[in-house]
C-alpha cells in the first residue's frame, strides 16, 4: 500500500511538472518518453527477481543490458560516422 501511495505522489509530481498535456511539445514528450522508460526498467527487474537464487549477478546484470546494445551500438557508430566526415 505504501508503494501505491508513493506512486500516487511521483504522479501528481510529474502532472505539476508537464506544462500542457499536447503531443507537439518536446517536453510532454520526455516526460512520457521518460514514463514508458520507467515502466519497462521496472518490469526487467520483476522478471529477473524470480533468478537471482538461479543465476550469478554478473549474467543477471547482463541480461539486464541486453535491450540496450542495439542503441549503445547505433548511437556509437553515429558518433564515429560524425566524427569522419570531411577527413
Amino acid at each position: 500500500m505504501k508503494q501505491v501511495f508513493l506512486g500516487g505522489i511521483v504522479l501528481v509530481g510529474i502532472y505539476f511538472l508537464t506544462p500542457e498535456f499536447n503531443l507537439q511539445n518536446n517536453y510532454t514528450l520526455g516526460v512520457i518518453f521518460g514514463l514508458i522508460s520507467s515502466v519497462f526498467y521496472a518490469l526487467i527487474n520483476i522478471l529477473l527477481k524470480q533468478k537471482i537464487d538461479t543465476y550469478n549477478g554478473s549474467v543477471l546484470i547482463f541480461y539486464q543490458m541486453l535491450p540496450y546494445i542495439p542503441y549503445i551500438t547505433r548511437t556509437r557508430i553515429i558518433s564515429l560516422s560524425n566524427n569522419n566526415v570531411g577527413t
